[in-house]
């Protein structure tokens, strides 16, 4: 068939001979293949990254520059979205590196803070991303962002096309229950607490009802009737319960 396959480094000679003695000669030679390419195969639009072959001597080349650029020391650029491959040629021989360039994502925007068992949403500008995150203070919605609060603290929040990213930190604020007696007497009181989240501020929203101590929780009945308790942080989560005076 006339098809030569390469073996092992070095030369031989190949012969074609008809039956009647005469013959003609071509000499090969079979090169050693470049080592494989190290170096990642994702990039961002903008970003950069080095590429490598313990074979020495090699040429870098790309199959579509304008997706993805290579510089002769296997600097490569990510130029547009798309895919190239990228080729380190040593004689006639190649090692390549399938190579896919994603978007980069903006900016998230949204708010920077969430109240526990409450919900925020961040968004941004790029599509096709991914949301998510791995800090138990909070789950997100992957598609469409939407955080929920779920234990004081703070979370970062990621939004990746491919290997590119975008990072936000969100405070989790924590006020989440208040725990004590629903119903007093008029000329009683009780002391209501708070589960999680302390420094907040006690009000009441009929005085003429109920009083409580902004700091200390506790609620005073003044006359019969009914009255909302709220515990508020600086940071505007709050909490509720509704406290009953009794003759």
């Amino acid at each position: 068939s006339g098809v030569v396959t390469g073996v092992a480094p070095g030369s031989t000679t190949i012969t074609y001979s008809l039956g009647t003695g005469c013959t003609v000669t071509k000499t090969m030679t079979v090169m050693a293949s470049p080592l494989p390419i190290t170096g990642t195969g994702n990039l961002c639009v903008g970003g950069t990254a080095s590429l490598t072959s313990l074979t020495p001597s090699g040429t870098w080349s790309s199959s579509a520059g304008t997706t993805a650029g290579v510089s002769g020391s296997g600097l490569m650029s990510g130029i547009a979205a798309g895919t190239a491959t990228i080729s380190y040629t040593v004689g006639s021989c190649s090692a390549i590196l399938p190579v896919t360039v994603n978007v980069t994502p903006g900016t998230i925007t949204g708010p920077t803070q969430v109240c526990i068992g409450s919900s925020i949403t961040l968004t941004n500008p790029v599509p096709g991303g991914t949301w998510s995150t791995t800090a138990p203070q909070v789950t997100i919605d992957g598609t469409t962002g939407v955080v929920n609060g779920i234990s004081s603290g703070t979370a970062l929040i990621t939004y990746a096309i491919g290997a590119c990213r975008a990072i936000r930190t969100v405070s989790v604020n924590g006020v989440s229950a208040i725990t004590g007696a629903t119903g007093i007497c008029v000329a009683g009181s009780a002391t209501l607490t708070m589960t999680g989240g302390g420094g907040g501020t006690w009000t009441s929203s009929t005085p003429g009802v109920a009083t409580i101590g902004a700091t200390s929780g506790t609620v005073s009945g003044i006359a019969p009737g009914t009255t909302t308790i709220t515990y508020a942080l600086g940071t505007g989560c709050t909490a509720t319960t509704t406290v009953t005076v009794n003759t």
